[in-house]
């Protein structure tokens, strides 16, 4: 069968072959054993790829098979700037993590797919805003995925993340924010793609937030682990 994909990422299988983690729009998530692509021989495979690339491919579907295999990969979506940005590299590069950890359905869900696919062309060609992109990736994932913040009454004191929503009283737990993080946090949950450039997050301010994020998201995925790629983000953005 056929399907467009979106690459999550890939490790390494013997000394020429890796495993990819992908996306499908047919399948849901997938891993596909692509046998040779480190060699002299299939080296041009290899650029295709690299994570967020949207792609289209035949594929084996062999029930509670735990590896696939791909044919006839082929660029869907060529991007026009990602690849040779170093910015727009990063976001890339935590983005991808941010999905490996928090995207697990092997069912296909459309919505998802058409989200994750507009957002990644987003990213390819936005002009201004880019620094503060993960923060809003961030926030509509969380919404497309079922945990959306509920922050309509945000003239209450505290946000609970566990509840995910806003509330008069301090949380009986420890998983919440209130004050300067607050603030942020709102801030946050305004962003639109056309308003990424109005934003004047500082560079703190935007590692909090993924903090703050990370948080989250781990109370609400179960065995979503930190995203140590946060710190290679800090390092460019």
């Amino acid at each position: 069968m056929k399907t467009l994909g979106i690459v999550l990422g890939y490790i390494r299988y013997g000394e020429t072959s890796i495993v990819s983690t992908i996306y499908t729009e047919a399948l849901g998530r997938q891993s596909y054993m692509v046998k040779g692509v480190r060699s002299s021989k299939r080296k041009d495979l290899l650029p295709l790829l690299i994570p967020l690339s949207i792609v289209e491919f035949e594929t084996t579907n062999r029930p509670n098979a735990k590896l696939q295999y791909l044919k006839e990969l082929q660029i869907h979506y060529p991007f026009v700037a990602l690849p040779f940005d170093n910015v727009r590299r990063a976001v890339a590069m935590f983005v991808a993590v941010l999905l490996m950890k928090s995207v697990r359905q092997d069912n296909p869900d459309s919505q998802l797919f058409a989200f994750l696919s507009d957002s990644i062309k987003t990213l390819d060609t936005i002009a201004d805003g880019l620094v503060n992109f993960h923060i809003h990736f961030m926030l509509r994932l969380a919404s497309v995925l079922g945990f959306e913040p509920n922050t309509r009454e945000r003239q209450l004191p505290y946000f609970d993340l566990m509840n995910g929503t806003m509330t008069a009283t301090c949380p009986a737990h420890d998983h919440y924010v209130c004050q300067s993080d607050l603030s942020l946090w709102l801030q946050a949950a305004d962003l639109t793609t056309d308003t990424l450039s109005q934003s004047h997050f500082t560079r703190d301010d935007r590692q909090r937030l993924i903090s703050i994020f990370e948080q989250y998201y781990m109370l609400h995925i179960t065995g979503f682990t930190p995203l140590n790629s946060h710190l290679v983000l800090h390092e460019v953005i």
